[in-house]
């Protein structure tokens, strides 16, 4: 997407730009409330009500992007001036933001009422009407086309779908311009008119421009190849659907859904369509445009889009899954959960939602829950490795690591090919097998990671640095880790791994400016501060060495690192030289 296209949506909401001057210092006492999903509103100082306190505090919510919230609050402001339009417009925005059609909808006809031609009130109730599918209503509500912001892309996808109820099908494709002009959006374009000709039962034409946008892409996104891959199913043409469902599992081994919708093919299961209706293809639009813009991290256009996607068609797991990701990006894991919680167990997209909800257990930190979860699914789908995969992840990111490596070796034995668990696997499963005292295991792993992709250079340091500190392979550590240095001259532990190898070959002077580089990258770490200062002591610079192994003990070293620092204080750095 081009910053042309992102300034422009930029624009929606400008109109609430102007609050921000008021959220200063003076909020500060409230900022605790605003963060707290409080349901005791409006909150009290003795029997008083502050409107101007909720006002700060509202707008302190909407800086942490919780804007269900920031509605909320601003409602006790309006108690006290209800007819303000600057307080009704932005909370309206927030409720719709946030998907309550039913509390926005008195608010957009208030908008209305004040300015006909508030495009954010026009909206709101056309989207309403038409999750009621009563499109003589929604009509009356559509604008012409704006030049700008949201609704400039929006209205057409509006247009195109009201001429498409009302059977007009020369109107719809003709609504559909804008997109034609705009190469980072062509792709929306090209896929409505496929779903508008699908509609119409046009499906040879239909299939034409479901081709010429799987042709814009090297790998087409998931839905489209869902989407294209559901009318293939449908018109005969099952084989070609199973290709390109291959043909996309080819760079996207585990996605879940695709896998999936491969397996129902070949079993032969009837297809139905994904979109059944202008209204599912408006929300199909509204959620195409959400995931272009949520590329470029515009929160609040795309979260409104995915909830105006949601509110036309709750049930659809893509619309979901993207609106659940948006409030897990927003630390909001608690209702991203509500969400999944709404994908049936006979959906296709069932099992790779689990998956995301485990992570999202375990974000909250709920990470018993999460690991129950992954257990479960692991047990009733015995031929997958992902979900003990996901269990690895999570117990060794909470440091139980034994428990993790036996997840891992668990998802080994359910795979002949170990291409299909991919390097990272490999990689993380050589860390928990060594943070747990299993080396020769760990070593294993780290070397099949490597055969899975011999430049990593996470593996190549990793299993490089292990192999220094324990004095072996250096010829071949110093090779691996030349390498992984010159993929990645400026990550500080790579440098440093460099350096220690260097100084085991009995290469000091060699090692001291890797070492030095390191610690100018990281200064903090404590392990890096001790190479230095063993460096220092080695080359004769003691005072300096005593400096850097005080520094590293101000960072916190474990405990058997702490020892041997304050030994090497009292005692000097031990007898023993480094070795060749």
């Amino acid at each position: 997407m081009n910053a042309g296209i992102v300034n422009k949506f930029k624009l929606v909401f400008a109109s609430c730009a102007c609050a921000g001057f008021l959220t200063t210092s003076a909020a500060a006492p409230l900022q605790a409330a605003a963060q707290d999903l409080t349901q005791s509103l409006p909150m009290r100082v003795g029997n008083y009500i502050s409107p101007f306190g909720h006002y700060l505090a509202a707008f302190h919510a909407e800086r942490q992007k919780n804007y269900s919230l920031a509605a909320d609050l601003l409602s006790v402001t309006r108690m006290r001036d209800d007819s303000n339009a600057f307080l009704q417009d932005n909370q309206h925005q927030w409720l719709v933001t946030e998907g309550r059609y039913v509390d926005a909808a008195s608010l957009a006809e208030n908008l209305l009422k004040m300015s006909p031609d508030s495009i954010f009130g026009q909206r709101t109730l056309f989207v309403d009407a038409v999750s009621r599918d009563d499109w003589k209503a929604a009509k009356t509500f559509l604008p012409p086309f704006p030049e700008q912001g949201l609704d400039a892309y929006l209205v057409p996808l509006q247009t195109a779908w009201t001429a498409a109820q009302e059977g007009d099908h020369k109107a719809a494709l003709e609504a559909l311009q804008r997109f034609r002009e705009e190469p980072s959006l062509e792709p929306i374009g090209i896929i409505t008119e496929a779903l508008l000709h699908e509609q119409a039962g046009n499906n040879q034409q239909a299939i034409d421009f479901y081709d010429k946008a799987l042709n814009l892409y090297e790998v087409p996104p998931e839905r489209l190849v869902a989407l294209a891959g559901n009318l293939f199913e449908r018109t005969d043409q099952t084989q070609r659907a199973q290709d390109l469902y291959s043909s996309f599992l080819v760079q996207s081994p585990r996605n879940h859904h695709i896998q999936a919708r491969l397996e129902a093919a070949l079993q032969g299961k009837t297809a139905t369509p994904l979109i059944s209706g202008p209204r599912a293809g408006l929300a199909e639009g509204a959620y195409a445009l959400a995931r272009v813009i949520y590329r470029d991290k515009l929160d609040p256009v795309a979260l409104t889009l995915a909830n105006i996607a949601l509110h036309l068609s709750p049930s659809e797991p893509a619309y979901v899954l993207l609106a659940g990701r948006m409030l897990s990006d927003q630390k909001r894991y608690n209702d991203a959960l509500v969400l999944y919680e709404s994908i049936s167990a006979d959906s296709l997209a069932y099992y790779s939602t689990q998956l995301i909800k485990s992570n999202n257990l375990s974000d909250a930190g709920r990470f018993e829950e999460a690991i129950t979860l992954l257990k479960d699914l692991a047990k009733k789908q015995p031929e997958r490795a992902d979900a003990l995969v996901q269990l690895g992840n999570i117990l060794r990111r909470n440091e139980r690591n034994e428990e993790a490596a036996e997840a891992y070796d668990n998802a080994v034995s359910r795979t002949s090919d170990p291409s299909e668990l991919g390097w990272r696997t490999y990689y993380f499963r050589g860390i928990a097998h060594e943070q747990s005292g299993d080396w020769p295991a760990a070593e294993a792993s780290l070397q099949q990671a490597l055969v899975l992709n011999p430049d990593q250079p996470l593996v190549l340091n990793y299993l490089g640095y292990s192999w220094a500190d324990m004095k072996i392979n250096l010829v071949e550590a110093l090779d691996m880790l030349n390498r992984a240095v010159d993929s990645r001259p400026n990550d500080g532990y790579i440098v440093d791994s460099l350096g220690w190898v260097l100084f085991q070959l009995g290469r000091v002077e060699e090692a001291l400016p890797h070492l030095e580089k390191a610690v100018e990258i990281l200064p903090g770490d404590p392990v890096i501060n001790d190479h230095v200062g063993d460096a220092y002591w080695l080359v004769g610079r003691k005072r300096e060495a005593r400096y850097q192994w005080r520094r590293a003990l101000s960072f916190d070293p474990v405990e058997k690192d702490e020892k041997a620092i304050n030994s090497k204080l009292e005692n000097g750095y031990p007898n023993e030289t480094a070795e060749n």
